[in-house]
Formats: structure tokens, sequence, C-alpha cells
């Protein structure tokens, strides 16, 4: 499973942040990761699996929701790109300014209520690799 960090693009002054629950993503600290807003509600339907392992249909907007586990959501909430797989994105591999998620593209990867301490060993190996 391969997270959606890519090569680092120049540093900007965006002040854009992961509201996700325990994640401390930042533009301004990480390059390498893009940031995307939540799909408008009431757009478009995704087909995920109920309690009962039945497929249903259910809003793209709701899913984001259900999944990330936010209740407030306003224009700029912005999720990053560690929420998704690489294969959610259009060319992923292409080294592009602008990454852009599949139109059904749903966060899957560290998500609210998932194993934290493997997530916080992950980014303090990262912190000590770059400090060496």
């Amino acid at each position: 499973m391969e997270v959606g960090e890519f090569a680092p693009r120049p540093k900007s002054c965006n002040r854009d942040y992961c509201t996700v629950k325990g994640c401390e993503s930042n533009a301004a600290k990480n390059s390498s990761l893009s940031f995307h807003r939540f799909p408008r509600p009431n757009g478009r339907f995704v087909s995920r699996q109920n309690i009962f392992n039945n497929s249903e249909k259910i809003n793209l907007f709701q899913a984001w929701k259900i999944i990330l586990k936010i209740t407030n959501i306003t224009e700029r909430t912005t999720v990053c790109s560690r929420h998704f797989l690489k294969s959610d994105y259009f060319f992923p591999d292409a080294h592009s300014c602008r990454r852009r998620l599949k139109k059904d593209a749903v966060p899957s990867c560290y998500l609210p209520g998932d194993n934290r301490k493997k997530v916080n060993e992950i980014r303090d190996k990262a912190r000590w690799q770059r400090r060496i």
C-alpha cells in the first residue's frame, strides 16, 4: 500500500493543514504533500459496504465525512495526501505541481481510530532521518 507522498515541491507560504484527527500535516512544513478539499455535497456517489456487508450507494461527501469522522466541514476543510493511496491519483508517478484525485477517491490510509502508534513511529523515524 503506497501512500500519496510525492517528490518535494518548492516551498510555499500556503497555510493549509490536514483536519483529520491525529494528523499534524501542514503545507508550510512538508512540501511533498498535497491538500484536497472536501467534495461538494450531493455531487457524486460511490459504492460502500454497509454493516450487513451489502453494497449501497452513498454520497461522496457523506463517505468522506463518515470515514474521517469530521462533523464541522467548511469550504476550507482539507485532507492531506497521506490519507489516500497513490492509485487514487491521476498519473501518480508523473512529476507535476498539481496532483489531482480521481473523481471517486475516498480516504483509506491513516484514518482516525487506526493504530496511531504505528503512524507516530513512522513520523518519528522520518524526523530522525532528516536530522542526520
